[in-house]
């Protein structure tokens, strides 16, 4: 190996390790209540203090978290935890959906395993609170006067079971795998609405989901949603929207 070859390997793991370590303390100290989304992180010059390099190889690191969603930079401002943090994964997860040829039937699949698996935790979990806003969703869902609107609700009755579950890696994979679904969630009602009989089922479906969470019906919430995601799996391939 030449010299050229060594001195780029070893600059290369330098800049790694202080990546890793910046990504750790970030992360340690959102754990533990030091940092929260919104907060501003010390200066470059404290985390080269801290750390014991450089200016310069802070501040590729902080670019490397700020490609990946983790923070925001603004312009004479400072360096900041990202808002939204939690979705950081849905970037890497559409990267491997696209360079894998993925296909949006290994989407909903997905979404099924955790959808059900968030309904079962509700059941557990849930409160006489959230029982009342998810039946408030599941009625502006039915009252929306347009398809796009009622989509909104649907989305956040999704979202919020996955609140309910406990579980923020359910519910943080779910709201990653919703975006990848946005292209066909509005088609996906719009079929469903053009038939009064669908757009019943779709109802009951949702309510007897609420009933069982309500009821704190392990086996029952997962049994209803499997139903509905099968649902709409079967209206979807129907109408060949995969």
């Amino acid at each position: 190996m030449s010299n050229e070859i060594k001195k780029e390997t070893i600059l290369e793991d330098k800049n790694e390790r202080i990546y890793q370590n910046l990504m750790d303390s970030i992360l340690s100290s959102l754990k533990n209540g030091t940092l929260k989304p919104g907060d501003r992180l010390p200066s470059e010059r404290k985390w080269a203090e801290d750390m014991n390099v450089s200016r310069s190889a802070v501040r590729e690191a902080i670019r490397a978290l700020e490609m990946i969603g983790l923070v925001n930079s603004r312009q004479g401002g400072g360096t900041f935890i990202n808002e939204s943090y939690r979705l950081t994964m849905f970037q890497p997860m559409t990267i491997s959906y696209r360079l894998n040829h993925g296909s949006l039937s290994n989407i909903q699949e997905f979404r099924q395993c955790l959808e059900v698996e968030a309904a079962k935790l509700a059941a557990i979990h849930a409160t006489e609170k959230d029982i009342l806003e998810l039946e408030t969703l599941a009625h502006k869902m039915n009252d929306a006067d347009n398809t796009y609107e009622g989509s909104i609700y649907d989305r956040n009755f999704h979202s919020k079971i996955a609140e309910i579950s406990g579980n923020c890696l359910i519910r943080d994979s779910l709201a990653s795998v919703g975006a990848l679904l946005d292209e066909i969630i509005d088609d996906i009602r719009s079929i469903i609405l053009q038939s009064a009989r669908d757009t019943r089922i779709l109802h009951d479906q949702h309510q007897r989901i609420i009933d069982s969470i309500k009821s704190h019906d392990v086996e029952s919430a997962g049994k209803c949603m499997s139903e509905h995601m099968e649902f709409i799996v079967r209206l979807i391939k129907i109408n060949k929207l995969f």
